[in-house]
């Protein structure tokens, strides 16, 4: 069939087999109740619409073009040979889609299909309707983008450009099998998002709005790495990333890299966990509850800020968070397991910082502003320094070596030193206290204390004698002090000397008033038995029986061998008899 007209509409029930020659600037509509070939060329104008139906499939060997091109068909819809499509906007519904010629076209409108749709684009492509399709590859030769109502409703999706590829849109894809472009890569994804390909671009944007993100046997490769999930993101193939930016996660973050990676942030999400064959440079914000760090080189947090439950790692070369240098923080709750096995774990934290471990590095330098707690565990090094006003033992903490040199393990406490049991019986301790105290249960290869001013009340072992001579045994500067002793003897006292708390001396005997010249001794008091209801005292006389306590205070000779009994009476009450005398006599 071959026809030149304005506008073209044949909506009847046609059998065409083949349109070879078809123009018409106003507007082309063919309904055909079988399969129909494409030769070409066929089409509307810019802006007028090219509609073909087929019962069946659509072939396209030649040119079919329009302002908006829409293929419904029942059977494929297929390009081979010179079959290409020029339209501003495709759409359609066929059983699959296969176009694959040198096309141009601007932007996808409405398409469906219960199969596959692969298709290739001369220039740039803009995602403007919904496209349905259990599979979908696009391959471009310029931007691939999204607007308005576009979205990619697909199983697995591969979308290659030479421009770049930003969809932002309402996007529901399962899996992407490629996602590449020399440019930016930009992906925004309602539900779980699976990278099962090559992800790569100048820089790559991840995100799962609804759902987490997840990588089986991908490879992102990019310069800056960018995202988010609502749940998880486990981004952990064959990554080779320069830098993870600003990154959030409902869940845990888990990223892998095969090469060094710098971490700019800023990073939340509710747990994170980073590995790099090469070294790590923190330098920006991280928030997060577990952050557990891998490198296969040196760690080195130079700025930002770390907020962070639980610390844990390993390293090859050296780990240091929080510097002391003004700039980065680390504001680490606690510091579990970490391992650096070739030099210096370092962490100046800007909070209380607990310990657990177990650690192990030949240098490790521990800091805070307030307190300290080693939480028991093991800590194996060849010197150790832990830093804060306040540094607290529980538990049981051994040290071990972490070479074949002695280790020295130093506890600079300004405030307190306080142990509950620290094992290190072949290690050197020093505890340097300032002003301070130091107080507790240890059990050393040797001891120097280092304080003046303060104390310390130590008990334990020092190189296996757990005696008062262990003090012996122990160094102190810059003084001996007698308030510093372990085991109760003064530390590095040529002897053993045992401080005894002092002894209040007893008060000294009251001598009872003497009576002047002429007068007969004073009875100061006379002691009666518990039933007699009286009790008399000098100047006071009082009696159980009686309203009046009080009485004019009066003198009783004393007599050797007399005992009287004074009554709080009258005196001269006729009951009160004394023996063989009469009271008038005195």
């Amino acid at each position: 069939m071959t026809v030149s007209v304005g506008t073209l509409a044949l909506g009847g029930s046609n059998s065409i087999g083949t349109l070879a020659s078809a123009t018409a600037p106003g507007g082309l509509l063919l309904n055909d109740t079988q399969s129909l070939v494409v030769t070409g060329p066929a089409g509307s104008g810019s802006t007028a619409v090219t509609s073909l139906t087929a019962a069946g499939s659509i072939a396209i060997t030649g040119s079919l073009f329009g302002g908006t091109v829409n293929l419904a068909a029942t059977g494929a819809a297929s390009e081979s040979g010179a079959g290409l499509i020029n339209a501003g906007t495709l759409s359609g519904s066929f059983a699959s889609a296969l176009l694959g010629g040198v096309n141009t076209i601007t932007a996808l409108g409405s398409i469906t299909t219960p199969a596959s749709l692969s298709l290739t684009e001369t220039g740039s492509l803009n995602v403007a309707g919904p496209v349905t399709a259990p599979t979908v590859a696009l391959s471009l030769g310029g931007a691939l983008t999204e607007s308005g109502a576009g979205a990619l409703i697909t199983g697995s999706l591969s979308a290659v450009a030479t421009g770049g590829i930003s969809l932002g849109g309402a996007n529901q894809i399962t899996t992407v099998t490629a996602l590449t472009s020399p440019a930016a890569v930009s992906l925004t994804n309602a539900g779980d998002l699976t990278l099962a390909g090559t992800i790569s671009g100048a820089s790559v944007n991840l995100v799962s709005t609804g759902g987490a993100l997840s990588e089986s046997d991908g490879a992102i490769t990019t310069t800056l790495l960018t995202g988010g999930a609502a749940g998880d993101a486990s981004l952990t193939g064959f990554n080779t990333v320069g830098t993870l930016g600003a990154f959030s996660a409902g869940g845990v973050l888990t990223f892998a890299d095969r090469d060094g990676l710098i971490v700019a942030g800023p990073i939340t999400a509710g747990g994170l966990d980073i590995s790099a064959a090469g070294p790590i440079s923190l330098a920006g914000n991280i928030a997060t509850g577990t952050f557990t760090i891998s490198a296969a080189d040196s760690i080195l947090q130079s700025s930002g800020t770390i907020t962070a439950t639980l610390l844990t790692g390993n390293a090859s070369v050296s780990a240091v968070f929080g510097p002391d240098a003004a700039g980065p923080v680390a504001d680490i709750t606690t510091l579990g397991a970490f391992t650096v096995s070739g030099g210096t774990l370092s962490v100046a934290n800007g909070q209380n910082l607990n310990v657990q471990g177990p650690l192990q590095a030949s240098t490790v330098l521990l800091s805070a502003p307030g307190s300290i707690t080693l939480s028991g565990g093991t800590i194996t090094t060849t010197s150790g320094t832990i830093t804060a006003p306040v540094i607290v033992q529980g538990g049981t903490t051994d040290i071990l070596a972490a070479t074949s040199q002695t280790p020295v393990l130093v506890l600079a406490g300004s405030n307190t030193v306080s142990l509950s049991d620290l094992e290190a019986p072949a290690a050197t301790v020093q505890l340097n206290t300032g002003s301070g105290s130091a107080t507790g249960l240890l059990d050393v290869g040797a001891l120097a204390i280092s304080g003046a001013g303060g104390a310390a009340t130590l008990t334990g072992a020092v190189a296996g004698n757990g005696t008062q001579n262990a003090a012996l045994l122990t160094t102190i500067t810059p003084a001996v002090n007698t308030n510093y002793t372990l085991n109760g003897c003064v530390i590095a006292a040529a002897t053993c000397s045992i401080v005894t708390p002092p002894v209040t001396p007893p008060p000294p005997p009251q001598v009872p008033p003497q009576p002047q010249q002429g007068e007969p001794p004073l009875v100061e008091s006379i002691i009666l038995p518990p039933d007699s209801g009286v009790s008399i005292v000098p100047d006071a006389f009082t009696d159980s029986d009686s309203a009046s306590s009080s009485r004019s205070a009066f003198r009783v000779p004393f007599l050797a061998g007399l005992l009287a009994y004074v009554f709080s009476r009258d005196v001269d009450d006729p009951d009160l008899v004394l023996p063989n005398i009469s009271d008038r006599d005195y």
